[in-house]
């Protein structure tokens, strides 16, 4: 009774650590991605006051009825936009032709999914965007009349995250393993103490199984069955293996009949 309480103890402590080990990796994955964003967030408030800056600048221009195209201080104010964040890695002004919008310089469209944003969202004040280049954000240029004349682009590098997202992947790594070191050195002593017993008994059957065989090719008796285990694992290897070599003796015997 003392053995098998101490087996269910056992089987317990390895459930617990088993689940504390799974537990500490999904959340240190999620805090991971959690930081992530929260430095997406971070630096799209940063580079959405750059942004909002030029807009305002922009907008000055357009309300005294100049349009977009006319304003030859527009690349002023972009490259002052560009100047105040020194992770700007494009900025683009695009102007409102059409039902549409055309980058000024370019002559190109609006991509098609910033335009999607802004039709999911009509009444935002700012739209998160991304492309090839990275990361940032929309923010539109009205007239005097409150009428949408063009959108202000600026993006930054993914580069960015890469420094701080390390630095907390790194410390938040070395919080679980000093967490979860110990916990795997439990469960690893856990398995060899509670897995021990039962692999202990393998090696028994299989020496039966070639005393078996030996006595079958000499003709002599077949022996008789090992003793049962002392231990519920070798118990639960006895039960696994009764019928296979119960058919093995059994074939053995007809084969000599």
């Amino acid at each position: 009774m003392s053995k098998a309480r101490g087996g269910i103890r056992g089987a317990i402590i390895l459930t617990v650590v088993a689940v504390l080990l799974v537990s500490l990796t999904i959340l240190a994955a999620f805090n991971s991605l959690y930081f992530h964003k929260f430095l997406v967030n971070t630096q799209d408030t940063r580079l959405l006051a750059v942004a909002l800056d030029a807009r305002d600048a922009l907008g000055r221009a357009v309300a005294l009825g100049l349009p977009l195209g006319q304003f030859d201080g527009r690349h002023q104010v972009i490259e002052a936009a560009r100047a105040g964040d020194g992770g700007v890695v494009g900025a683009a002004l695009f102007e409102a032709r059409g039902g549409g919008f055309v980058n000024i310089d370019a002559g190109t469209p609006l991509p098609e999914d910033w335009a999607t944003a802004m039709r999911r969202s009509p009444a935002a004040e700012w739209w998160s965007v991304r492309d090839a280049q990275g990361f940032g954000v929309l923010v539109p240029v009205t007239n005097s009349f409150d009428t949408r004349v063009g959108v202000l682009a600026l993006l930054q590098s993914s580069a960015v995250l890469d420094a701080p997202a390390r630095s907390f992947n790194e410390t938040l790594i070395g919080m679980t393993l000093l967490v979860a070191g110990p916990a795997a050195l439990i469960l690893a002593a856990l398995v060899f103490v509670l897995v021990r017993p039962t692999v202990a008994r393998l090696p028994v059957w299989s020496a039966h199984a070639s005393a078996l065989q030996a006595a079958a090719e000499a003709g002599a008796p077949l022996p008789d069955p090992p003793p049962p285990a002392a231990t519920a694992g070798g118990r639960l290897i006895d039960a696994l293996v009764a019928e296979p070599m119960g058919l093995l003796r059994a074939d053995i015997r007809d084969g000599r009949t």
